[in-house]
C-alpha cells in the first residue's frame, strides 16, 4: 500500500497544473497505485483567509473520504486561528500546513508558538511544506527561500510536545542540524522523500540513518510535482539502503497510519 503524505487540490496561481479537482487527482492516484493522500488546499496558501480555502477542501473531497484524508492550512497570524484549528479537527483534518514563508511570519512568533502548542494538545502533526514547486524557477512573487533548520530548531524548542512533518527538500540536511540541536522533544521530526535523493547521492540513505526508518514517509507533493521520481526511488531503495519488505512498508504505509492515525 501507498499512503501519500503530501498531496494539494485546487489551482495554483503562478502556472496552470492538471488534475485539481477530487475526481481527477483519484484517476491520477489510481493510475500508480496510490490507495490514500493526505490532502490539503493549494489556493488556501494564498487566500487571505485561510479556512476559505480548507471548508471548499472539505466539500471537495466529503463523497472520497476512503482515499482522501483532509489535511488543514492554518495561519497563526489571522484572528481566529486557533478556533479554526479545532474547527478543522472537529472536521476530520489529520494534520495542518503552515506557510511561515508565504504568509509573512517568523516559526517563532508568540502567536505561531502557540498555534504549534495548541496543535499537540489536539494531537495532530504540523507539516511544513518547504517548497511547493523548485524555487530555481519561481515566479518573481513567490517566496525566493524556504524555512531554514535553524527557525525550525528555535520553535520545535519552544513547542516540545508537537510533531513536525518536513515536505518537498533535500530533508537529509535538515534532519542532520534537527537531530543534532533537538535531540530531546516528545515530539518527533519526520520527513518525506521528496526531493532527496537515493541515486547520485546518497541523501535518503543519510535520512534514513539519522531520522531512522519510522520517521521517514512517503510524499509526492501531487499533482505539483512527478509522481515517477518518487516511484523510482521506492524501486531502487532496497538494494541501495539494505531494507527488507517490512521495512519499506513502514516507509510506504505504516508510518503514516502511526502519524496521521489512519
Amino acid at each position: 500500500m501507498l499512503i501519500d503524505a503530501c498531496a494539494y487540490l485546487g489551482h495554483y496561481p503562478f502556472r496552470k497544473t492538471e488534475n485539481q479537482t477530487a475526481p481527477e487527482l483519484i484517476a491520477l492516484m489510481d493510475d500508480y497505485g496510490i490507495e490514500k493522500a493526505l490532502v490539503s488546499s493549494l489556493p488556501a496558501v494564498y487566500y487571505r483567509d485561510v479556512m476559505d480555502g480548507n471548508r471548499e477542501l472539505f466539500d471537495e473531497i466529503a463523497p472520497c473520504a476512503d482515499r482522501l484524508i483532509p489535511v488543514a492550512t492554518g495561519n497563526p497570524r489571522y484572528p481566529c486561528a486557533l478556533d479554526d484549528l479545532a474547527e478543522c479537527v472537529r472536521r476530520g483534518c489529520r494534520a495542518v500546513r503552515l506557510y511561515p514563508k508565504q504568509h509573512g511570519y517568523q516559526l517563532t512568533d508568540p502567536c505561531a508558538v502557540e498555534y504549534l502548542r495548541r496543535a499537540a494538545e489536539l494531537h495532530i502533526p504540523v507539516a511544513f511544506p518547504l517548497c511547493l514547486e523548485d524555487l530555481r524557477g519561481r515566479h518573481h512573487l513567490d517566496i525566493m527561500y524556504p524555512l531554514s533548520a535553524d527557525e525550525i530548531a528555535d520553535a520545535a524548542q519552544l513547542a516540545p510536545e508537537t510533531d513536525f512533518i518536513l515536505h518537498n527538500h533535500n530533508n537529509y540536511s535538515y534532519a542532520a542540524v534537527l537531530s543534532e540541536r533537538c535531540p530531546n522533544r516528545v515530539g518527533g521530526f519526520y520527513y518525506d522523500i521528496g526531493r532527496t535523493d537515493c541515486l547520485y547521492v546518497d541523501g535518503l540513505q543519510r535520512l534514513i540513518a539519522t531520522a531512522g526508518l519510522d520517521h521517514v514517509l512517503f510524499g509526492t507533493s501531487m499533482p505539483l510535482q512527478y509522481i515517477d521520481v518518487q516511484l523510482v526511488k521506492l524501486h531502487y531503495l532496497p538494494d541501495r539502503a539494505n531494507l527488507t519488505d517490512a521495512q519499506m512498508e513502514l516507509l510506504t504505509s505504516g508510518n503514516a497510519k502511526r502519524l496521521f492515525r489512519l
